[in-house]
C-alpha cells in the first residue's frame, strides 16, 4: 500500500483526536465515559456558579455541574453525580466558595443513613450560604 500525504495526515489526525479525548478524560474535563446519574436543585441565586464546577461531599469530588437554567426567576442547577456515590433524599445542596478569589463549588451536606437514596432525575433541597458581599 502506498503511503500518500493524505493517508499520513489522516492517521495523524485520528491519533491526535484519540490522545485529546484520553487527556480530557484523565484530567477530568470530560465525563464522557463515566457512568452517573443526574439530580437537580433550585437556588434563588447561583452566585457566579459555572458549568463544570465540582460537586463535593466531605471535600471529595463526586460530580460536576452539567447545566444551569432559569425557571420562574429561580436558577435550576443540573448535576451529574458519579454512579458509585449515592446521595440521600434528605441531603441539601449548598453553593460554597474557596478562597477570596471566589472559586465556587456545590457541597452536598446532610443526609441521614436511614433515608433512601435519591433516584436519577430527583431533586435535592437547597440551602443558602451567605456570600462575601452579604457578609461585608
Amino acid at each position: 500500500m502506498k503511503s500518500t500525504l493524505e493517508t499520513r495526515l489522516g492517521m495523524f489526525f485520528a491519533l491526535a483526536l484519540v490522545v485529546a479525548v484520553f487527556i480530557l478524560e484523565m484530567v477530568g474535563g470530560a465525563d464522557i465515559f463515566r457512568r452517573g446519574y443526574q439530580v437537580s436543585s433550585t437556588f434563588q441565586n447561583v452566585q457566579e456558579l459555572k458549568r463544570g464546577v465540582p460537586i463535593k461531599v466531605a471535600g471529595v469530588d463526586i460530580g460536576r455541574v452539567e447545566d444551569i437554567q432559569l425557571i420562574d426567576q429561580r436558577a435550576r442547577v443540573l448535576m451529574k453525580i458519579q454512579g458509585k456515590y449515592p446521595i440521600k433524599t434528605d441531603a441539601k445542596a449548598i453553593i460554597k466558595f474557596t478562597g477570596l478569589m471566589g472559586q465556587h463549588f456545590i457541597s452536598i451536606e446532610g443526609g441521614s443513613p436511614d433515608a433512601p437514596n435519591i433516584l436519577p432525575g430527583g431533586s435535592l433541597a437547597s440551602a443558602v450560604q451567605p456570600d462575601l458581599s452579604t457578609l461585608m
